[in-house]
């Protein structure tokens, strides 16, 4: 057991999504500083000017983490408003943003969807499009990702995509908002940061990298704490500041590895 601990001590794995910010926030992030969060106070002064409870696992990591800039580095994860002013990056409902298009729309100018939403009050538009609490947007506005108003009871709810504003239709993109925060950073650090990132397909590869670096791989492959997280599993080694991350084969993309580390570190 001695050994065990010793071989592969140092290493968590299947980290959350706020263990992952507040290791790479001070590595990778701007000015390399802790993570901070947002106060409770403004939180709860923004769930009381909204009228709901935000899920705890947004909650959670707004209150742990959302001030990191790794949240805003490449698609920016929304934040709360003590007012809940809509827009900008603040959480705001879609429903808000079609009634914004609708003001600013000379009606002759309505699409046939927008005249349809125009000839019903506001509380009837669940007809034809759901009112979604918008939780971020990608760098370029072409899609944003958001939390469907019925769902905000539960605790990790799905993540549903809209990629046609203003009148959106939804898809689901992630089955929980843990794994979509997950994803978010973890694309920002690698696409936007100063870390160094290994990727690997060849199977013989990959378990010859997991040997190298002491990773157990059977723990490795074990469920995430969150749903929706099949392809995120994780072993997080702070002694040396690595990160590997496992993707099982699925129709999309062959099994591969990912290892991220500092630049001081890396091939270490």
């Amino acid at each position: 057991m001695k050994f065990l601990k010793k071989l592969f001590g140092k290493k968590k794995y299947q980290i959350t999504p706020i263990e992952l910010v507040k290791w790479a926030e001070p590595l990778f992030g701007e000015g390399e500083k802790p993570a901070e969060g947002f106060p409770e106070a403004l939180v709860a002064s923004y769930e009381a000017a909204a009228g709901l409870r935000l899920p705890a696992a947004l909650r959670e990591f707004l209150l742990a983490c959302g001030k990191a800039s790794l949240n805003r580095m490449l698609h920016r994860i929304a934040v709360p408003h003590q007012d809940a002013a809509p827009f900008d990056d603040n959480l705001t409902f879609s429903h808000e943003y079609l009634a914004d298009e609708l003001d600013c729309n000379d009606p002759e100018d309505d699409t046939p969807e927008q005249k349809q939403l125009r000839a019903l009050p506001r509380e009837r538009w669940g007809e034809l499009t759901g009112n979604y609490l918008l939780i971020c947007w990608e760098n370029q506005g072409s899609w944003c990702a958001g939390i469907r108003k019925e769902d905000l009871d539960q605790p990790d709810p799905v993540v549903w995509r809209d990629d046609d504003m203003p009148v959106p239709t939804w898809t689901k993109v992630n089955d929980s908002v843990s794994a979509h925060l997950m994803g978010i950073v973890l694309e920002a650090i690698i696409e936007e940061t100063t870390a160094e990132s290994d990727y690997i397909e060849d199977p013989a590869e990959i378990q010859a990298t997991l040997k190298k670096y002491k990773v157990d791989f059977a723990p490795l492959k074990a469920a995430p704490p969150f749903t929706g997280g099949e392809q995120l599993h994780t072993c997080l080694d702070t002694r040396h500041n690595r990160l590997f991350i496992y993707h099982e084969a699925d129709e999309q993309r062959p099994e591969a590895l990912t290892v991220i580390s500092e630049w001081s570190v890396w091939k270490g």
